[in-house]
This record gives structure tokens, sequence and C-alpha cells, in this order.
């Protein structure tokens, strides 16, 4: 975890005596705490990873948390069994401290009062930019646990075709692709399953429901696993039974678009130019207009980790940054198709993290 810390500092660019992470309860748990310390299990409620410039790095954490803490390398563990003593051990480890980072855009802010008041000759600087600089270009081991996420998902996905029956609910194919991919090894789904039947896939974060399938339906289908804390984000876009000339021109649209989007992607080109590429090719055709979202955003401990390709989006690609990629055309009243894959940037282009199994024609499930 040393090189995560020195990379956090050295984008901070600031003369900082510490950072501290403190960690809040589920739903706010802050993904820097896990992206510092490397912990990959538990959930480290009101604990506290404090890292120094010389990249020790010290966590504090409750007894509840003692044994999965022991998992993780290179840091020094404390257990504190009350939030008084959780300060008194603070004001132990940062007792010459006078500049301090924290991420105020992961604290909570009853938090930030406690520690002003409770460190009132101490400069909390923000880090929260220099937190998500360092967390967009992964290391070898982020990649590989990507991957493994990515993997996961589009093994699930197979689930979705094989339920696909008369009279399946929109609820009944998400509980079908959550449990295939927890089955193939995930912690959990990454985010809520997204399963779109018929007009509903025009609303790109639709959450699905009782609807039952009909035939000539759209079915979309947005779901990720998140595998040691890694997070995937796939989406695949049927129709069922047979499909109309117009949802196989949509489809075909966006597969060109996504071709397009691919292409330009390479290390040292800006964000905004990867999305232009995909926009034009569906601007080219009656859909004009009907592509409303960023082609793709970073993917990590988070499935939104950080930056954005768009085209308001200023962000110069390096290699090892991994994104989404995900065109899409929305009809309201009628329906939506969007491919989605995640990629790792390399200097020459890219790499699919998982096999690319994305049909450039759209699939009829029977």
């Amino acid at each position: 975890m040393r090189r995560r810390i020195e990379k956090v500092f050295e984008n901070a660019g600031k003369d900082l005596d510490a950072i501290l992470l403190k960690n809040s309860s589920e739903p706010y748990l802050d993904a820097n705490f896990f992206y510092v310390t490397g912990l990959s299990v538990g959930l480290f409620e009101e604990s506290v990873a404090v890292s120094y410039p010389d990249l020790s790095l010290d966590v504090l954490t409750t007894q509840l948390e003692e044994e999965s803490a022991r998992r993780g390398r290179e840091m020094e563990i404390t257990v504190f069994k009350t939030r008084e003593e959780r300060v008194e051990i603070l004001k132990e480890k940062l007792r010459q401290a006078k500049r301090v980072g924290v991420n105020m855009r992961g604290l909570v802010s009853s938090d930030f009062e406690t520690l002003k008041a409770n460190f009132p000759g101490v400069e909390f600087v923000d880090v929260s930019e220099a937190l998500g600089n360092a967390r967009l270009v992964k290391e070898a081991e982020e990649i590989e646990l990507l991957s493994k996420a990515a993997r996961i998902a589009l093994e699930a996905s197979k689930a979705v075709e094989r339920s696909i029956r008369g009279g399946a609910r929109e609820t009944e194919i998400a509980a079908e692709l959550n449990y295939a991919m927890q089955k193939k090894g995930a912690a959990s789904p990454a985010f809520e399953t997204i399963v779109a039947f018929g007009k509903n896939s025009a609303e790109a974060h639709y959450s699905p429901g009782a609807n039952r399938i009909r035939k000539g339906d759209l079915v979309l289908a947005d779901f990720g696993a998140k595998y040691m804390r890694y997070c995937s984000d796939i989406t695949r876009t049927f129709a069922y039974r047979e499909a109309s000339r117009l949802q196989s021109e949509m489809y075909e649209t966006v597969a060109r678009a996504r071709e397009a989007g691919l292409g330009a992607v390479r290390e040292g080109v800006d964000g905004r130019s990867v999305h232009k590429a995909a926009q034009d090719v569906i601007d080219s055709t009656k859909f004009k207009g009907k592509f409303i979202h960023g082609l793709g955003h970073s993917i990590g401990l988070e499935v939104h980790d950080g930056a954005r390709i768009a085209a308001t989006a200023e962000v110069t690609l390096r290699e090892g940054m991994v994104f989404t990629i995900e065109p899409g055309i929305y009809l309201p009243g009628y329906g939506g198709v969007r491919i989605e894959d995640d990629i790792v940037v390399t200097k020459e282009g890219y790499k699919f993290l998982g096999p690319a199994s994305a049909a450039r024609k759209i699939k009829t499930l029977p």
C-alpha cells in the first residue's frame, strides 16, 4: 500500500504532516479508506486510516473488525473501544501535526466538526481531488481484480438468456442475474441491477418492477459484480422472440457507435474526442439527439470512480485508466438499446476486461 500512499501525497502537492481518512457507517463508507489500506473484507465502520509522508500507515478500528484488519499489509493496527478512546489515540498519533489532509467529499459534517473541536491547532486541508486522481490510474493488481469482476458479470449474463420465458417479470430476471453473479464469486452486485422490458428500456436508470415480458419487447439488462471491493458494469440488450426493423436499426447503430468510440481510445487523447466519435455515428442517423448521456465513466472501488468520458468532461486518457464504454439510443414510449463493456486504456488503444462478447446485431431470445 506504500505506493498508493505515495501517489496520494504526490497528487496532493501540499506540505502535509498526515492524511486522515475517517470511514463512516453504511451507506456512507469511504472508498478512499479502502484504497489506502487495501483492506478487502469487512465494513470498518467508524475506523480511521492515517498515512504519513514516510509512507507509513496507522489504522484505528474496533474489536469487531480486528481480525479482518490483521489481513492487511504494511500497517500498524490499533483497536479502540469507545469514540473517546479513538480521539485520544489520534491525539497521540498527530501530536506534532500542523497540516492534515482530509477527504472533504466523503467526510460526514459531524465528523469534521468533531475533528476541528479536538484538534484546534491543526489546519485541515481538502485532499479529495488528490485522492481521486491517485485512484484513476490503476495498478496491475487492481486491473486483475477489475477483470475478475467483469468476467463474473459477463458469465452471469447468460442467466438472462436462460431465465427469459413467457410471463417472466423484470424483478425475477434481476434476481437471477444477482444470484448468478454471486454463485460465480461476486461478494454482491456492484449496484442495483437494471432489467427493463419494452418501453421501460428507454429509461436509462430504470428500477425493475413487476412488468411481465411480451413478445417483441426489448430486454435491457445493466448489471455488475463486486469482487474484492472492485466493480464491473456491463449492459446487454436483446429482443424477445422477434426483433422489429426499428429495434434492429437501433441496435446496429449503437454497435457502430461503440466501435467508433473504442477506436478513438488510446493514451493521451482527450476523452471528449472519444465521446464525439460515438456521438457522431448516432447523430448521422435518424436517431440524432437520442444518445442522452456520456459515453463512459471510470470504474474501480466505486462504479462511478471519478472521471467521465463525455461531451463536457475534461479528462486526458492515460495508460491504466479503466472505463466503461456504453453508447445508447433511447426512444421514450418505445424502448432503448445500450451496449456496455469495461476497458483498460493502453498506450496504443485499449483492452477489454473480460471477453468482448457483445454482438453486432441484436440477439433474439426464444
